[in-house]
């Protein structure tokens, strides 16, 4: 199924779509009467047949949130690979991504450089979204410092990938009713202790991954997969 992004639309009526999408239509060889999907990113989602003139709406539906809701707070990666962060925790089901500053993160983002980057990790959530065919549009937030982070998610269920520590095995972990989870990922280099035990007195439960130190964005994928087999 290809799907594109929209604002809104009606049953029975064409929606245009904008140069960008026309540009992926082409890539990807939609022809004339191949039906296709819009999402809003807000949980609304279109069915409709591709034309010269846009997408004749056919049907359309609403989407619940998935919960709990998943956060994924990870430290801040160098290079690109944080655009796999991203492009995985998307297609993983979060709803939200926090990257962190952290002690060990040595990043300083000009304000310039950051829009770019935050614009760049907009749209891969969206091109996320459209191949996982994800009604909601994750939140990608700006870099958030350790301590702000902590002190905004402290009331949530926090879950800590850890290296060190006493660790709960993933199948003890009791999450019915939970309505958020947050996930905690360092960067590379870990966290620190100091920021461990801050983690520790809100009450944080630690888990593994085995004995091998994963990188960053492998370990995402490990924490989300392993998060996703005990609530299925």
């Amino acid at each position: 199924m290809i799907r594109f992004f929209c604002k809104g639309a009606a049953v029975g009526s064409c929606v245009e779509l904008d140069k960008e999408s026309l540009n992926h239509a082409r890539a990807l060889r939609v022809r004339e009467g191949e039906e296709v999907e819009l999402l809003d990113g807000c949980g609304t989602v279109w069915k409709g047949t591709f034309g010269k003139e846009g997408v004749r709406i056919s049907s359309v539906r609403e989407k619940d949130r998935q919960t709990p809701e998943i956060i994924l707070c990870v430290g801040i990666t160098q290079g690109g690979s944080f655009d796999d962060v991203v492009r995985q925790a998307v297609q993983m089901g979060v709803s939200e991504v926090c990257p962190l500053i952290t002690q060990r993160v040595a990043i300083n983002f000009e304000n310039k450089r950051l829009n770019n980057k935050m614009e760049r990790w907009g749209k891969i959530a969206e091109e996320g979204c459209k191949q996982s065919g994800l009604a909601w549009l994750p939140k990608i937030k700006r870099p958030t410092r350790f301590a702000e982070a902590v002190s905004a998610y402290g009331r949530d269920r926090n879950i800590v990938a850890s290296l060190y520590g006493a660790i709960t095995p993933w199948k003890e972990l009791k999450l019915g009713g939970v309505h958020r989870i947050v996930l905690w990922i360092g960067p590379e280099g870990d966290f620190s202790k100091d920021e461990y035990e801050a983690l520790l007195a809100k009450g944080a439960e630690f888990v593994g991954l085995g004995d091998a130190v994963l990188r960053v964005e492998t370990a995402c994928v490990a924490v989300l997969a392993s998060l996703r087999a005990i609530l299925s």
